[in-house]
């Protein structure tokens, strides 16, 4: 072991407890024990690597050829060059060590001198080429992170061990800048391997359609999938992956399909001032302690832009989904909530939820962020002040205490002028909706100066309430913003009081922490601001979230196929109200039994009032209370007697969000007599139909309303009297062509007035006062049913008499 030990460090023997033989302590970067460290840590990592790739290089040959067109991402690029620049700065540096040891001494001994660069050399020369190798000859992704995090923690040890070295004893070799060198090499190193690799292929399907999608439309929205879901880490510090958006916008105006689409999972500084002080004194630790500051400091401030950018952009990033979420949210609950509890929210005050509340709440969590670290960022600036003048922090303490407990009084009020800010909010946006609604009544009635009148008062006591907010806002900013020039006072004049001396050095160092936190405390009173309003809008979203929903028990609706002798739809029941306090109100439906089977056509008819929409929203399980039971077997498309519209092309109201299939969309045109119209329009189907299809006719929007249900296919078809908005012969040839052409296969439930349609349906259900009086086919009920004879009879009569005075007229023309 004599000889060994004489071999490899010069000395007899080497123990951390005797270092006058040369072998010094382990954390000594020159010493001997350190070195044959790093040596057997390379070379046992060189070891096993090198063995499991030759164990892997044959079964690796088969796929070398298509291996070496994967793609390298710039990080990887990066990375190889840089810890390949340092392999090749080891080794080079080992070289030269060996010919001066034997230019001088003629003798390479000890060897420890140069083994360890050398050894280093090839341990980071092998680390840069994993980056490729990886990919093309060695499979062993873990083993491969196990590889490169095990250097890296032993990059760290060096380069602990080396600054302390510099900083402590002023040394300063090419050994140990590249030692130094050799921890940013190993964070590129942990950057690479730990990047995603499926660039081509985000985890699942970003998003799920709304009807059944084909396999080739699943592929297009995976490739308009934004980058920011599957680019590497470098990638998303740099934001490199908006430069192809960027490189779009820049030579064509964008299109809706250029942005891509959304990914699903919607995810200190510190303080140099004193050491620039000294060093301008003349106080250097060490030699080049000028230019390791300015290169912190450029390090610093480049980590400070990145993370405040990520900071912004996650936080964003997370207040985006929560506003989707709430919207939803929203949407979902208007959807499901009862007839009674919609009479509390109006339509105006649920736009002010989603827009209002939920993007309140949405902005939030950037503020938020901004409570804990303006926290921390205080607590570290008093931290360095207590280490510049000593006691006198404690009066700077003082005064920030001060300033905090004297705002509080002002938030409280700012919480309570927020909550009546949003009441009155809410207030003057139903008025305006309401009166925007019903346009048409004001100006008929001449009720604009009145209702003008109404909405300018809600406008002035919404913009008293502004005031009175902004103005607790404006006494928080005069009292954080005075806190910078109160604090340093303060603090100045209890340091003379204390006697404590003051020079350039720790001025400076308290006024550039102080500088620090200046703009976080200026931002208190945003943060007071924001936190009070997301909570008032928290509030109010919660409280329309927990309004009691329809919730009915008795209608069951399964979507599948019926059986053999299975009814499509079955009414058995004694009342049905819309109106659950049913000791104050008679009820809308009474004594309702019907069954319908499939593919059966039935007609529901009988005079206003008689409850013929009540019977269809009862199927639909639209209706808070039924005594009995209704169950649906299979998909129902529902057309209301008022047409819905949404705002958007004609194409899009048509496919309501499902795949477009050009030859069942051209007959859906076809079947509902809208060919004639598409061509008058400027843009066909394209044409943007203004809010709620201001810019069509009566007709024209019931028949979009009817294709938009063709097009669903369906298995019951509840219409609700369509033909009411058409004229007599589009009516006629909508019955021919949509009923019982295009709905031949279907069942159909149909609430009409014409009885000139009556004979061609399999059952008619004739109703009066909340009761079905006559149930049959259409020659059963004219000989069996005195109310249906009375009906045709009354149609008939006005039918001829409006044939008369058609002839009357077209005789005084001629």
């Amino acid at each position: 072991m004599q000889a060994f030990w004489t071999l490899l460090c010069g000395a007899t023997e080497c123990s951390g407890d005797n270092a006058e033989n040369g072998c010094g302590s382990v954390i000594d970067p020159y010493s001997c024990i350190h070195q044959i460290l790093i040596i057997s840590i390379d070379a046992l990592l060189l070891l096993v690597f090198l063995v499991l790739l030759i164990c892997k290089s044959c079964s690796a040959k088969k796929s070398i050829a298509t291996s070496w067109s994967a793609h390298f991402s710039p990080l990887q690029i990066a990375t190889a060059g840089f810890n390949g620049l340092l392999s090749l700065g080891y080794l080079g540096f080992g070289i030269w060590i060996i010919s001066k040891k034997i230019k001088t001494e003629q003798t390479v001994l000890p060897l420890h001198d140069w083994l360890e660069v050398l050894f280093q050399g090839l341990g980071w020369l092998l680390l840069s080429l994993t980056v490729s190798i990886r990919k093309l000859y060695f499979p062993f992704v873990g083993f491969t992170r196990f590889y490169v995090v095990t250097g890296s923690f032993f990059a760290g040890f060096l380069f602990i061990s080396c600054v302390w070295e510099v900083v402590v004893k002023n040394s300063v070799s090419l050994g140990l800048i590249l030692d130094i060198m050799s921890l940013p090499g190993a964070i590129l190193l942990l950057l690479c391997v730990f990047e995603r690799q499926d660039h081509g292929d985000p985890n699942g399907s970003l998003y799920e359609p709304l009807q059944g999608m084909e396999p080739e439309d699943i592929v297009k929205v995976k490739d308009n999938v934004t980058p920011f879901a599957y680019v590497g880490l470098l990638s998303k510090l740099t934001f490199w992956w908006l430069n192809p958006l960027m490189k779009t916008g820049k030579h064509e105006i964008l299109q809706e399909d250029d942005i891509p689409l959304l990914r699903r999972e919607d995810r200190a500084e510190t303080c140099y001032s004193s050491a620039f002080v000294k060093l301008v004194q003349g106080e250097q630790v060490f030699e080049y302690e000028g230019y390791a500051l300015t290169a912190s400091l450029f390090l610093v401030k480049c980590l400070e832009s990145l993370s405040e950018r990520q900071w912004y952009f996650q936080t964003q990033l997370i207040g985006l989904r929560i506003r989707s979420f709430l919207s939803a949210a929203i949407c979902g609950k208007q959807l499901k909530i009862s007839s009674a509890a919609s009479i509390t929210h109006s339509p105006g005050e649920i736009v002010t939820l989603v827009t209002a509340d939920a993007y309140r709440i949405g902005e939030f969590p950037y503020w938020f962020h901004q409570i804990w670290s303006t926290s921390l960022q205080l607590g570290l600036a008093l931290a360095i002040a207590y280490y510049a003048v000593g006691l006198a922090t404690l009066a700077a303490l003082f005064i920030i205490i001060v300033v905090v407990v004297g705002s509080s009084p002002l938030a409280k009020l700012q919480h309570k002028y927020q909550k009546k800010l949003m009441e009155a909010q809410g207030r003057r946006v139903k008025a305006t909706m309401e009166a925007l609604s019903n346009m048409k009544v004001l100006k008929l009635y001449a009720w604009e100066t009145h209702f003008k009148d109404v909405v300018e008062e809600l406008r002035r006591e919404e913009s008293e309430w502004i005031g009175a907010v902004l103005a607790q806002r404006g006494y928080n900013l005069v009292l954080f913003w005075m806190s910078p020039i109160l604090v340093p006072a303060v603090t100045f004049w209890t340091c003379y009081l204390l006697g404590i001396s003051l020079n350039a050095g720790n001025v400076f160092t308290f006024l550039a922490s102080l500088r620090i936190v200046q703009e976080p405390i200026r931002l208190i009173p945003d943060v007071v601001g924001a936190f009070i309003q997301a909570k008032v809008s928290f509030h109010r979203i919660v409280n329309y979230l927990e309004m009691p929903e329809l919730q009915n028990k008795n209608v069951k609706q399964k979507k599948h196929e019926w059986g053999v002798d299975e009814e499509a739809v079955i009414v058995e029941t004694t009342e049905i109200s819309w109106d659950l306090n049913r000791s104050s109100v008679m009820a809308t439906l009474r004594n309702v039994n019907m069954a319908v089977k499939p593919a059966e056509k039935v007609a529901i008819c009988g005079e206003v009032g008689s409850g013929k929409s009540t019977l269809l929203a009862t199927i639909l399980g639209e209706v808070p209370y039924v005594n009995g039971t209704v169950r649906v077997h299979g998909r129902i498309a529902y057309v209301s007697q008022t047409a819905w519209i949404q705002t958007g092309t004609i194409q899009e109201n048509i496919l309501f969000g499902s795949p477009m299939e050009s030859t069942r969309y051209q007959e859906t045109i076809r079947r509902c007599a809208l060919e004639k119209d598409l061509e008058m329009l400027p843009f066909g189907n394209l044409t943007v139909i203004g809010e709620r299809g201001v810019n069509l006719s009566g007709g024209q929007k019931q028949r979009i309303q009817l294709a938009r249900a063709l097009y669903q296919d369906a298995d019951i078809y509840l219409l609700d009297d369509p033909f009411s908005a058409v004229d007599a012969h589009t009516a006629t040839s909508l019955f021919n062509e949509y009923v019982m052409g295009a709905l031949s296969g279907k069942t159909v439930l149909l609430v009409t007035h014409q009885v000139d349609f009556l004979p061609a349906f399999n059952s008619i259900l004739l109703m009066s006062s909340g009761e079905i009086v006559s149930t049959g086919s259409y020659d059963n009920l004219m000989d069996l049913s005195l109310e249906f004879q009375d009906l045709v009879n009354a149609h008939n009569s006005t039918a001829g008499f409006n044939q008369q005075i058609e002839g009357t007229l077209s005789k005084k023309e001629r």
